[in-house]
């Protein structure tokens, strides 16, 4: 498909990139922090594909009559190693990219990308489309902001991946692991 570019959003976050990147590449999160994200994706059918330097997360849209409705009534978020995400809808793509600032800040940027074919059939489609972002962003940041406080944390030590709902966190976490021991 033809996507044109529409707009650049940038967001600040209190967090250590590896933590925004871990809270992307898991779904569990999506029914108790998303609400309306959650009224969009059918997370019984949703499913995490990690493979070499690429996580796939893919679910079925459950709502047909949102923004999104048309194309193949898929999601699609595409995580390529270590920090670009694209996030494709029917008529929508982001393409986010994850720049660390420091031990406990990043930024990500999202670009906005359209088709014609999405701007004709909804003209009110960028904006409830970008409202629709921010709100699921702000929730995301609220997130990975709360779990950067309680990494600094006495009590922390360290976790465990769930076989069945952190495929992505530990393919994620494995590269880098492989990719820091090269370098020492």
């Amino acid at each position: 498909k033809d996507f044109r570019f529409h707009r650049r959003v940038t967001y600040p976050i209190a967090c250590n990139w590896k933590v925004y990147a871990d809270n992307y590449l898991e779904g569990y999160h999506v029914p108790h922090v998303h609400p309306e994200l959650c009224k969009l994706l059918d997370m019984d059918a949703y499913e995490t594909r990690p493979q070499g330097n690429n996580i796939l997360q893919v679910s079925p849209l459950k709502n047909k009559n949102s923004i999104y409705s048309g194309g193949d009534d898929t999601a699609w978020y595409y995580f390529v190693y270590p920090n670009t995400m694209l996030n494709i809808l029917p008529g929508r793509m982001q393409i986010n990219q994850i720049l660390p600032i420091d031990a406990t800040h990043c930024q990500v940027h999202f670009d906005y990308y359209y088709t014609d074919q999405a701007l004709q059939n909804n003209p009110t489609l960028l904006q409830e489309d970008l409202d629709y972002s921010d709100e699921i962003q702000a929730e995301d940041i609220g997130i990975c902001e709360h779990v950067q406080r309680g990494l600094a944390s006495k009590a922390y030590d360290r976790g465990r991946f769930s076989v069945e709902t952190e495929q992505g966190p530990y393919h994620f976490q494995e590269r880098l692991k492989a990719d820091y021991a090269r370098r020492v």
